[in-house]
């Protein structure tokens, strides 16, 4: 890039920008690493798929008529969502478990999990004022 550059017309003055905004758009994609690592967000299975649409569909009708009978439905529904949300989540967890190993090629990460669990988990008590609320 060549600094010593008349500006007296118009025209020079907007090649000199038009440089300047390629020389840092240039500088940006170098600077800038490739993004090919793509994380791959997993769907959950069709059943909860539909159940979620079943509890949205019974969540409108109850917030349209305010009928006790659909807010029953749809606590039912939400109660079975949570069951199916719950036991999916024993399942990856216990696949995890399961696949985990206690040698060097895997980095001990049998060990790490059984810490991890062991470890007490400590609670953060909430933030209080000055008048004890």
């Amino acid at each position: 890039m060549t600094l010593t550059i008349t500006l007296k017309a118009e025209i020079d003055i907007e090649e000199a920008v038009e440089n300047i905004n390629k020389a840092i758009q240039k500088a940006a994609w170098q600077a800038t690493p490739d993004c090919n690592d793509q994380t791959y967000i997993e769907e959950p299975p069709i059943i909860i798929q539909s159940k979620l649409a079943e509890k949205r569909k019974v969540r409108k009708s109850w917030q349209l008529t305010r009928a006790p009978q659909d807010k029953q439905s749809y606590n039912y529904i939400e109660k079975e969502l949570k069951h199916l949300l719950q036991t999916l989540t024993n399942e990856g967890i216990e696949t995890y478990l399961q696949e985990l190993m206690p040698n060097e090629a895997t980095e001990y990460s049998l060990w790490k999990a059984t810490r991890k669990i062991t470890q007490p988990q400590y609670q953060i008590s909430p933030i209080s004022s000055n008048h004890n609320t």
